[in-house]
This record gives C-alpha cells, structure tokens and sequence, in this order.
C-alpha cells in the first residue's frame, strides 16, 4: 500500500491535528510539515492577511505531487475554495466556544503539551485562570481576531484589546509573562492539546459568536481525489460547517471583516446565527433563520444581512 503524505504547518496545534487524521486512516501515513506564509510573518497582524496565505504553499504541494492530502482548522480555509481543490472530509467538532484566559490562580497542568516549552513558574509567579470578571479597567487583553474584539467591546466596554500573535505555545507564554492581562484563544485548541480550561473562562455563544468552521479540522486534497478521505467525514459537522461557510463566501469574508457564523443541528433541521459587526462593536447585524439545505441556509441569511446594513460595514472594512 502506497504511503499517504498529509501536508501540515508545524505548530504543535497543526501537528496534533496532523496526527489525528493519520491515525484515524491508519498504518502508512506520513506527515510533511510546510511552512506557510503565515507562519513567515509571525508578528503580523492577522487583519493584514488574506486566508489564502494559511495554506497556500500547503495547495502547491497539494499541485505538485508533493503531498496527497492536507489537514488544516477549517476556519482557517477561505470560504470559495479554488476549484482544483476540495474538503474531501471534516471531521466531527470539538467545542466552538471561545475562552478568556486571565493571569490568576489557577496554573497550567504539568502534563500540558503547551508546558512543555514554557517556562516553570516561579513561587507566586503568574498562572493562568479564566473569567473577564476579574480584569479591572483598562485591562490589556490580546487578540488578532476583530471578530473577538467586536464582540467582546459589547460586553466588556472597558478592556484594552491589542494585538498578539502565534501560535497557542506562544501566546499563553505571552501572558504567563506579563505581557497580557488576558487573552482570548478557541477552547478547541487548548481542549485538544491537554490545556484544562477553567469553567468560568468560557464564552457563551451569545457573548462570542464562533467564527465559521471554527473547531472543526478538515482534509484538503485534489478535486479528484476525496476519496482519500471519505471514511473520515462527520455528515452533522460537515453540514452546519457548509451553511456557517456559505455565509461568509456570499458576503466575500476575509480576515478584514469581523464577521460570525455558528450553525447547530435541531429537530427542524440546522439553526443557523450570524453576525456582521464593525470594528468598534459600535454596530453588529444578525441574522438568524433554520433549513434543510446548509448552502440555501447560508445564502438567505446572507442577503438578509445585506438588507439590514451589514453592507455599509463590509465596504468600511475594506
């Protein structure tokens, strides 16, 4: 049997993943770790970017034969996918909710992945805990997420949110070193490397809209080639992921553009929530419906958001 290559950035987050998916398809399968342009401007500002350079160098492997399949976080995947390539399979979600972690009492588990490269806290050094309740007034908290930032200016008008950058390692070093008060990172991430979150440092739904695909990991490979990995696909994930990204490819989302969308399965098919919004959070469009069919589902809520405004903040955003 002919060895698969699985292409993957080389954070600990991505190689996790990587992994994953190579166990899930069994004996003989290799991983290829490429380096994105990205993962080239690790201090950049994620609002500067075009999704397409996350994976980018990734689909030319994909092109060239280096590597028969990718795994990536589906969030990270733009919403209109270049017509040489397709999602052969998602996988089944992970918790799509935010987190806001605090420098507090509770400490990092030792047998974190993420411990691994931290450094060891001294006595009475900083650790980290969960809940905004506990940040005063002008407390710095990072993102790189305008998405996050929108939202959370609602329900915490007095945080100073700045940027930050990295991946998980780097960020939760970042804030273990005083550089944040907080920070706001996907439970997904953390929950899959071993990181125990706090209860209370989760972000309801209703606070922090996910992005789309957020939580969910998918295979990437050639148009002609899902076959690869169809035993992996999770028919529930796959359909309120297809509606979350259908929105965001009607209204032509890109990292600028603080923008939500979460789908869930009920008894009346997916219940989709959306959410357009401006930087400041001064001004946020939802729209909210429920379908059969993901792509119709995204699409109708779409144009509704367009006749509520959300338009005018998508043009300012550009």
């Amino acid at each position: 049997m002919a060895t698969l290559r699985i292409g993957t950035r080389g954070s600990n987050l991505a190689l996790w993943q990587a992994r994953h998916v190579a166990e899930r398809l069994g004996p003989g399968a290799e991983l290829v770790i490429i380096q994105t342009s990205a993962d080239k401007r690790p201090e950049a500002p994620l609002r500067s970017f075009d999704k397409s350079l996350f994976i980018k160098e990734i689909e030319e492997a994909l092109l060239d034969g280096r590597i028969d399949m990718a795994v990536h976080s589906l969030k990270d995947v733009p919403s209109r996918l270049d017509a040489r390539f397709a999602i052969a399979g998602v996988l089944e979600r992970e918790d799509a909710r935010d987190v806001l972690l605090t420098r507090g009492s509770a400490p990092l588990p030792a047998s974190s992945t993420l411990s691994r490269g931290l450094d060891t806290p001294a006595a009475g050094g900083s650790t980290v805990a969960g809940s905004a309740s506990v940040l005063p007034s002008g407390a710095r908290v990072g993102t790189s997420s305008l998405r996050r930032e929108a939202q959370l200016r609602v329900g915490f008008p007095g945080l100073a949110f700045t940027p930050i950058r990295g991946n998980v390692d780097t960020r939760l070093r970042k804030l273990n070193d005083g550089e944040y008060d907080g920070i706001v990172l996907a439970a997904a991430g953390l929950l899959r490397l071993g990181v125990a979150i706090p209860s209370e440092a989760y972000l309801p739904v209703e606070t922090c809209l996910p992005a789309p695909g957020q939580a969910a990991m998918c295979v990437e490979t050639l148009a002609g080639r899902t076959n690869l990995a169809a035993t992996l696909d999770h028919t529930p994930t796959r359909r309120a992921v297809e509606a979350e990204r259908a929105f965001a490819a009607e209204l032509d989302f890109g990292c600028r553009v603080p923008l939500a969308a979460y789908a869930t399965l009920e008894d009346a098919g997916l219940c989709l929530r959306t959410l357009v919004a401006s930087a400041d959070g001064s001004k946020l469009v939802r729209a909210e419906g429920e379908g059969r069919d993901p792509i119709e589902l995204g699409q109708r809520l779409a144009r509704e958001a367009l006749a509520k405004g959300a338009g005018e903040l998508l043009a300012a955003a550009r």
